[in-house]
C-alpha cells in the first residue's frame, strides 16, 4: 500500500512539473514567434529546451529527489528517454488519428506515452537506482547462471 501511494504522490508530482514545463514551453514558443529574426520552429525549439530543462530539474530535486546523484549521467538518460517519447507519441498520434480526430489521438497518445513510457522512465531509469532496474536482468546478463554452477559445484 505504501508503494501505492508513493508512486500516486511521484506520478501527480512529475504531472504538475510537465504542466509547468509546458507552460513555459507555450509561453517562450508564443513570445520568440512574434520576433521577426525567430522563426517557428527555432522558437519551437527554443521553447522545448527550456521546458525540457525544467521539467528535468524540476524532476531531479522535486519529485523523485535525486539530487545525490550524478546530474551528467541523469541528464543524458533523460534526453534519451524524452527523445524517444517524442517518436513514440508522434507514431502513436500519428497511427491513432486515422482512426479518431486528431485532438483526440494527440491527447490519448499524450495519456498513454506518459503513463506508460515518461513516468516508468523517468521514475526507474532515470532518476532510479540502475542497480535496481538491472538486478532481474542478472540471470538473463549471466550473472544468474554463473552463481548457480557455483553453487551447484
Amino acid at each position: 500500500m505504501k508503494s501505492l501511494i508513493k508512486h500516486l504522490r511521484d506520478i501527480s508530482k512529475m504531472s504538475v512539473a510537465s504542466l509547468m514545463a509546458t507552460m513555459l514551453d507555450f509561453v517562450i514558443f508564443s513570445t520568440l514567434v512574434h520576433i521577426p529574426e525567430f522563426s517557428t520552429s527555432r522558437a519551437a525549439a527554443f521553447g522545448s529546451m527550456a521546458g525540457g530543462i525544467l521539467h528535468f530539474t524540476l524532476c531531479k530535486i522535486w519529485v523523485f529527489d535525486s539530487s545525490k546523484q550524478n546530474i551528467a549521467e541523469a541528464a543524458l538518460r533523460y534526453f534519451i528517454i524524452s527523445g524517444s517519447a517524442l517518436f513514440l507519441h508522434s507514431f502513436c498520434t500519428t497511427m491513432m488519428a486515422k482512426l479518431i480526430p486528431d485532438e483526440m489521438a494527440w491527447l490519448v497518445s499524450k495519456g498513454v506515452v506518459f503513463t506508460g513510457w515518461m513516468y516508468p522512465a523517468s521514475r526507474y531509469i532515470v532518476f532510479g537506482n540502475m542497480s535496481q532496474v538491472l538486478s532481474p536482468l542478472s540471470f538473463v546478463i549471466g550473472q544468474g547462471t554463473k552463481d548457480k554452477r557455483t553453487n551447484d559445484q
